[in-house]
């Protein structure tokens, strides 16, 4: 089993069917839905949603509140917005040493006090890279709806796991990353919710080392949306890739007229 950081919670958070979700800061100091009473979809919505639009005190809205749990789960919510400060080296740092911490604990078979660190996807990598390094294969299932940042989260995920482990003076890690943007091309699209959407499925594996170091990586691809190359509903785009040369020609139409 995977360590998990979330606090023990020792009280129900209660959800006010009148609210419309509009809750005030202190309704989300518990970070986990599974403190929620009643805990059913209408619940979980209004809470992490009221999560994503409440901030904490001096930032804008929609900042550091993306990240909430649910049990073993992470659930993230696309700020639709870049935010560097969450993922710094610093905290990357913390989550590895909390890791670090649960799986020497559980070696030791010590019980440990729970880690106060808030949810972060560097919760899920720090974790799932220190149960690789005990000899347990790992997998993390990144799913949503279309715009959620499913791409983004993936990339961030293996890029931490990826540095984490990789060998001195070896560019894989490096040369992993720089794949993506030319998978996105070839299969990614606009859609009418998204202007980066993937229409396949990857399943990206990495093999270590016994002492945890990145050895090799592939990257397979599956259910490509192949109707796309010859018809898109109306407002959406074929594959980037067939429509950068279309763009970049008009550029310099315009640019000779």
């Amino acid at each position: 089993r995977s360590p998990t950081f979330s606090k023990p919670f020792d009280r129900a958070v209660p959800t006010d069917e009148g609210s419309g979700g509009n809750h005030q800061m202190e309704d989300f100091d518990c970070d986990d839905v599974a403190a929620l009473d009643p805990l059913d979809e209408n619940a979980v919505v209004k809470f992490i949603g009221g999560r994503y639009r409440a901030a904490p005190e001096g930032r804008p809205a929609k900042h550091h509140l993306i990240y909430t749990r649910a049990g073993p789960v992470v659930v993230a919510v696309n700020p639709l917005q870049s935010v560097p400060d969450l993922y710094t080296e610093a905290e990357r740092r913390k989550y590895a040493r909390a890791a670090s911490e649960r799986a020497k604990a559980e070696k030791e078979s010590r019980v440990i006090e729970d880690s106060d660190l808030p949810p972060h996807i560097y919760e899920v990598s720090a974790k799932a890279y220190c149960g690789m390094c005990d000899g347990r294969s790992q997998a993390v299932v990144i799913n949503g709806e279309s715009g959620a940042g499913k791409t983004e989260t993936a990339k961030i995920l293996v890029k931490d796991i990826s540095e984490k482990s990789a060998q001195a003076e070896d560019d894989l890690a490096a040369r992993l990353l720089a794949s993506s943007p030319v998978l996105e091309a070839f299969g990614n699209a606009k859609t009418l919710r998204n202007d980066n959407s993937s229409r396949f499925g990857k399943l990206i594996k990495l093999h270590f080392t016994p002492n945890g170091q990145l050895s090799h990586a592939s990257v397979a691809h599956y259910l490509l949306e192949k109707s796309r190359v010859v018809q898109q509903q109306q407002g959406e785009q074929a594959y980037h890739i067939a429509c950068a040369p279309a763009c970049h020609l008009q550029y310099l139409h315009h640019r000779h007229h």
